[in-house]
């Protein structure tokens, strides 16, 4: 029997669950003043919506696919991932498919993953799917969600985000070009195919320009597609919906978001072709 897992960085369900999942997500003890910032974010959001998007789109997976498993799990807090694996297993799955929901390659999430699954390598067969910007349906799903959102704007400038990484690791470049071409499938199917590039915590001695020092352009409207996850996350929710639309709309801009996917129809088919 099958199973496919949907995996996500995970969400804690209440500030008292913030720490040890900054413990997972860092590696290490997070500072107070970490602590803090995500706890001003959790408060002020009220809540993560992950995990009512991952469930979600798991119940539109199961529609979608006859005789499998389809189940979530997390990389950094429960259901962890090695513990959903374990679960199939007992229950006698002898086929696991992983699909990540993160669109570029991050070394750190390949290990945490490739980690998960060594706590039962070789009991069955396990695949990690490719994540999102290699699979062909994904910019077009999220090219129909934009062409959605767009519908009736005049002049706009588009912006496509990324979580920024440090420059010089051995991916860096990778991870650029990654963006780059995916940004580029996307703007193909909608009628502006100029777009800026921009990265979210971008810092000294990281991939740039930072969305802060984006020349934005002469037009009133400004419509950014963050394209790190395929779930609304708190960093979206904030880090953007707040902070950049706050920024934007003090230099006289109106601020639009378009996308991720998240848990419409379209997302589970476009998954489900990848199985």
């Amino acid at each position: 029997m099958k199973s496919i897992i949907l995996t996500d960085f995970g969400a804690p369900s209440s500030p008292n669950e913030l720490k040890d999942f900054l413990v997972n997500l860092y590696n290490r003890a997070p500072t107070n003043s970490e602590i803090e910032a995500a706890t001003k974010k959790y408060e002020f959001i009220g809540g993560s919506p992950i995990r009512t998007k991952i469930k979600n789109l798991t119940e539109g997976l199961r529609n979608e696919l006859e005789n499998v498993q389809v189940d979530y799990a997390f990389l950094y807090n429960e259901p962890y991932l090695k513990d959903v694996i374990e679960s199939n297993i007992k229950s006698g799955i002898d086929n696991i498919t992983i699909l990540p929901l993160f669109t570029f390659y991050s070394r750190k999430t390949a290990m945490d993953i490739s980690k998960s699954i060594s706590y039962n390598e070789g009991a069955v067969k396990i695949k990690v799917a490719p994540e999102a910007s290699k699979v062909d349906c994904i910019p077009i799903v999220w090219g129909n969600r934009l062409n959605s959102d767009i519908k009736g704007l005049g002049n706009f400038t588009l912006i496509f985000i990324a979580h920024s990484v440090p420059k010089g690791i051995d991916v860096s470049n990778q991870y650029l070009q990654s963006f780059r071409n995916f940004a580029e499938k996307i703007s193909l199917r909608v009628k502006n195919k100029n777009f800026l590039l921009g990265f979210q915590s971008s810092r000294q001695g990281w991939l740039g320009p930072s969305i802060y020092d984006l020349e934005v352009g002469p037009y009133e409207d400004v419509v950014v597609v963050p394209l790190s996850f395929l779930l609304t996350n708190m960093e979206i929710l904030y880090d953007l919906d707040f902070e950049y639309s706050k920024y934007l709309k003090e230099k006289g801009y109106r601020y639009m978001r378009s996308g991720p996917p998240d848990d419409g129809d379209d997302l589970p088919k476009c998954l489900a072709s990848i199985v």
